[in-house]
C-alpha cells in the first residue's frame, strides 16, 4: 500500500496499490485493465507532455474505473492512522465490476 498516489483513488480507498512488487495472472481481465493503464499514460503524456509516467498513478486509475468493491465493504487504513502506516499487514480484497477481476492489496 502506499498513500501518496493517486490522490483521488487514496480519498477513496484510503490508500492506493504499490507498484513496487507485484505479480499477476495473465488473464483477459487483467490483460485488458493494463491495455486501459497503457492508454491513459499515453493520453496524460499527450495533454502534458513534460509529465513524467506513473505506472503507479496508471494502475490505481485504471483499477479505479473498474468500480472496485472491497471485499468486506471497509476501506484501507489511511496514513492518518499511525498504525497502520507501519504496522499494519491486513490484507484488503478488491473486486473490479466492470471487467471482473480480483486484487489483494
Amino acid at each position: 500500500r502506499i498513500w501518496g498516489r493517486s490522490r483521488n483513488v487514496v480519498k477513496k480507498w484510503g490508500a492506493a496499490i504499490c507498484t513496487g512488487f507485484y505479480f499477476l495472472r495473465a488473464t483477459a481481465a487483467n490483460v485488458a485493465i493494463f491495455r486501459k493503464t497503457q492508454f491513459l499514460i499515453a493520453e496524460k503524456r499527450q495533454k502534458q507532455p513534460r509529465w513524467q509516467a506513473s505506472d503507479q498513478w496508471a494502475i490505481n486509475n485504471a483499477l479505479d474505473q473498474q468500480v472496485v468493491d472491497w471485499s468486506g465493504g471497509s476501506r484501507m487504513k489511511s496514513n492518518a492512522d499511525f498504525q497502520a502506516k507501519y504496522y499494519d499487514n491486513t490484507s484488503h480484497v478488491g473486486y473490479t465490476r466492470l471487467v471482473r477481476s480480483k486484487f489483494v492489496v
